[in-house]
């Protein structure tokens, strides 16, 4: 590491992962596995936000409180910091998981409220729920999912010295890539983007970090969740139309991407996440990690 501004650089690049539910599909683990050598010493932090909806997502809740749990803080040291790319992974794709999931059980019980019970063998609204929101039936999986963050070049960031600490300021910007099978016929694609800054504190001559603080604009992220969520489950309702090769829904799918949170119906969940493995960190706010 030749300079305090490029070992900033080079670990905020390191802390993405890539994850596929093939067991023939490594992680990111080599880049992972650097992680502690960039910090000074054993009691060397870095804390960044969990982006882990632990239940504001599973419930009526203001936008302010889903932002502020997105934000609730991870914190690692150098021997937890290699677990750090798979947990925010993992606690992405399960949060937005839920996301996904929550609004296709409130569109589902509008749909059962617009279904006709005189018809039932012939109602396009039964039929849609039976397909989506059976005990059998898992309507959308992730098979993939990859994050990033990718640090803007160095002549973005700035440089403040307190005394014989160095900080290093670099803007930021994060990424998850999820690869979503719906209903096992079509595959769809979604990205979530939230900028951010790190800031890497140097004690004296030392190139390798005291701390690391990342810090996201969650507001920004939960936009994003939330705008390629209903992108998603609109795309699931059209392709269940198309599967039961009849007329549209009474209950349109653009009347579905308008349907507000309501508390969840007591069945199966309708997301699945796949993974080969599961990671531990620790939470400064004890939050366990999301398994896939």
């Amino acid at each position: 590491m030749a300079t305090p501004e490029k070992c900033v650089y080079v670990f905020t690049s390191r802390l993405g992962c890539k994850k596929g539910v093939s067991s023939s599909e490594k992680d990111d683990g080599e880049a992972s596995s650097m992680l502690p050598c960039f910090l000074e010493n054993e009691s060397s932090t870095c804390t960044l936000p969990s982006l882990h909806l632990k239940g504001a997502c599973l419930k009526p809740s203001s936008s302010e409180e889903t932002i502020k749990e997105l934000k609730s803080s991870l914190e690692a040291r150098k021997g937890t910091i290699s677990f750090v790319p798979t947990a925010i992974l993992q606690n992405v794709t399960r949060s937005f998981g839920n996301m996904i999931d929550n609004r296709i059980k409130q569109v589902h019980l509008c749909m059962l409220a617009n279904a006709d019970e005189k018809n039932k063998e012939q109602d396009v609204n039964l039929k849609l729920a039976s397909l989506l929101c059976s005990e059998k039936n898992c309507p959308t999986v992730f098979t993939s999912a990859e994050s990033s963050f990718r640090p803007l070049p160095l002549s973005k960031g700035h440089i403040k010295h307190v005394g014989r600490i160095k900080a290093v300021i670099l803007p930021l910007v994060f990424k998850t890539t999820i690869t979503i099978n719906i209903l096992g016929t079509k595959e769809r694609k979604v990205t979530l983007v939230a900028p951010g800054t790190i800031v890497g504190t140097f004690h004296g001559s030392c190139t390798r970090l005291r701390t690391a603080e990342l810090t996201l604009d969650t507001s920004a992220m939960y936009s994003s969740m939330k705008e390629r969520c209903d992108d998603v489950v609109a795309f699931t309702f059209e392709t269940a139309s198309r599967m039961l090769r009849d007329s549209p829904p009474t209950y349109t799918v653009m009347e579905a991407a308008a349907v507000k949170q309501e508390p969840n119906a007591s069945r199966p969940s309708t997301c699945r996440v796949k993974s080969p493995s599961e990671a531990s960190v620790t939470y400064s706010q004890h939050h366990p990690v999301s398994p896939w």
